[in-house]
């Protein structure tokens, strides 16, 4: 069994693997940082801005106020069920549950 210095080790170890840094991703965390920052501050005027270009008829604006208000509207996909060929459709969400009970029937195998 390990000792906890060697535990603490790995997990240091493990800290440390994998792709390093570079300038640019913390340039572009930074940058993300600050949009986030100056939307949270300014959540009020934009969704006024989209709201006013909404009722003039844009129809971007319309899909934001409503995909950020309301949610995503699932994707219903066509599954071929049956060697007949008959489908069943389905939404997105049905789909993932369909696929994890799957991949944890065959990982319990």
């Amino acid at each position: 069994m390990a000792s906890d210095a060697q535990i603490r080790a790995n997990r240091e170890n493990a800290k440390k693997a994998g792709r390093k840094k570079g300038i640019a991703t913390i340039q572009a965390e930074k940058l993300k940082a600050y949009i986030a920052e100056r939307v949270a501050e300014n959540g009020e005027a934009i969704v006024a801005v989209l709201l006013a270009k909404a009722l003039d008829g844009d129809i971007p604006a319309t899909k934001e106020l409503f995909d950020r208000g309301f949610g995503k509207a699932s994707q219903q996909t066509d599954v071929d069920i049956t060697s007949k060929g008959e489908k069943l459709t389905i939404n997105d969400d049905q789909l993932n549950q369909l696929i994890r009970a799957r991949t944890a029937r065959t990982d319990n195998s």
